[in-house]
């Protein structure tokens, strides 16, 4: 009975038609740290995760990478390793059916549907080294490479290098003021240009203010701005909108009700502020992504402490196109800290999440995927074994912040390609069901 039942949970239908997949969440992890950057849905509905694993404080960082069925079962998992300053910054997938990945040692992997490397790239630069800091896949099929150089006369400058899909470089662009920029995130819009997300001191009100920054298909600079209070702000992820403007997400120590708040601001195609809202209560709660749905919607992750076990959990929001909520929730196990690194809708109208969490697996840092329902929840059986799903009951605040112009100085810096000898390692994190279809998992 517990098989036909599962069996048609996979194959219910969505309101509109389409195939609904079982919800599931699942967790992978070795002995001590491992990170989640993103998870993707991939066309055959697969999912595909991406992070880092460490066996040991210590010892060398490997990129990782996991693709499941929609149900959750494994098809295979991936290491790849080419020198010790190496975590991933940057994972998608390419519109061959492979991925891209990026590192924090400017180490580029061009990988097959199984996961195998076709080729790699390492960019470099002398005598101010480099270092990885966001990917973006673009409409020509290349890829734009973000990070970050340190000069000693101006300090952190943000770096951009356009590759093509043999990654020869195409272009490479620097931008900076007087002390500290760092690129964060980068997003493709609709006339080919980009528009990145910084953060900044530079120009900052307070402690640390968002930058964002538009510039044009070959990165020329076409404005940059700030925005921030008399604190911390930091940006964490920007998405540019189907009308123009942009969505930009992070925490705020200068507006909310706690200690920091979710800040999300849409923005026009100039960088004016058409909206800007808080979401959080008393204690520490921050934006890590947000996405865009297909019905014009939005899709928030983060972490909260105000809400759900009160340890630090995963937060999930749905919000409509002017920052109302339509639904908030949130998991862990109350244990420890979990919080979302990446959220994007599915093609049965739910929700993947990719996490990071102390309060489930192997060792003291898991990585979590989370597969939805359309309104945010797992199966009603899930959340009676340890693995809370909460209903958090924060209200959107706005704020009042203008975009002040940042001015930027640019340049063309001294960055080349070589061919790179990262390995491939078949091995695979333990990893288990923390909750499927009918089933209810044990996290402790």
């Amino acid at each position: 009975m517990k098989k036909a039942w599962i069996y048609v949970v996979v194959l219910a239908l969505t309101a509109s038609g389409g195939l609904l997949f079982a919800r599931w969440a699942r967790v992978f992890g070795g002995p001590y740290h491992d990170y989640v950057h993103s998870a993707w849905e991939l066309a055959n509905r697969d999912i595909i995760v991406g992070g880092d694993t460490q066996i040991l404080s210590g010892l060398p960082v490997y990129l990782w990478l996991s693709r499941m069925s929609p149900s959750g079962e494994v098809r295979w998992q991936k290491k790849y390793f080419l020198d010790e300053n190496n975590k991933m910054v940057g994972f998608e997938p390419a519109s061959d059916g492979g991925f891209a990945v990026l590192s924090s040692g400017f180490w580029f992997l061009k990988l097959d549907a199984d996961g195998s490397i076709v080729w790699q790239r390492r960019y470099s630069s002398t005598p101010n080294a480099v270092g990885g800091t966001a990917l973006k896949a673009v409409s020509d099929g290349g890829w734009i490479l973000g990070g970050g150089q340190f000069l000693s006369s101006v300090g952190w400058e943000v770096v951009l290098v356009k590759i093509d899909s043999g990654g020869a470089i195409q272009w490479q662009r620097r931008y900076g003021a007087a002390d500290y920029d760092v690129l964060i995130g980068i997003d493709q819009t609709e006339d080919g240009g980009y528009v990145l997300a910084v953060r900044s001191n530079d120009f900052s009100a307070g402690e640390m203010d968002y930058m964002v920054v538009r510039v044009d298909s070959v990165g020329a600079l076409q404005w940059a701005k700030t925005y921030g209070g008399a604190d911390y702000d930091e940006i964490k992820a920007v998405r540019a909108a189907p009308d123009g403007g942009y969505y930009v997400v992070g925490r705020t120590e200068s507006f909310g009700l706690g200690g920091s708040d979710v800040w999300l601001l849409k923005l026009s195609s100039s960088g004016a502020v058409l909206w800007q809202k808080t979401y959080g209560a008393s204690e520490s709660d921050q934006g890590t992504d947000v996405y865009l749905t297909p019905d014009g919607n939005l899709l928030v992750s983060g972490m909260t402490s105000s809400f759900g076990t009160g340890a630090g959990d995963v937060w999930a929001l749905s919000l409509d196109a002017s920052g109302n909520i339509l639904w908030q929730k949130t998991f862990g196990a109350g244990t420890a800290a979990d919080w979302g690194d990446s959220i994007r809708p599915t093609m049965d109208e739910g929700v993947l999440i990719g996490a990071s969490g102390q309060s489930v697996g192997y060792g003291q840092m898991d990585n979590i995927v989370l597969r939805l329902f359309p309104d945010g929840t797992l199966d009603a059986g899930c959340p009676s074994s340890g693995y809370y799903i909460g209903t958090s009951s924060a209200a959107a605040r706005s704020t009042s912040v203008a975009g002040v112009t940042a001015s930027l100085a640019t340049s063309v810096p001294s960055i080349t390609a070589s061919t790179s000898a990262g390995t491939q390692i078949n091995q695979s994190l333990n990893t288990r069901f923390i909750c499927e279809s009918g089933k209810k998992g044990s996290l402790r």
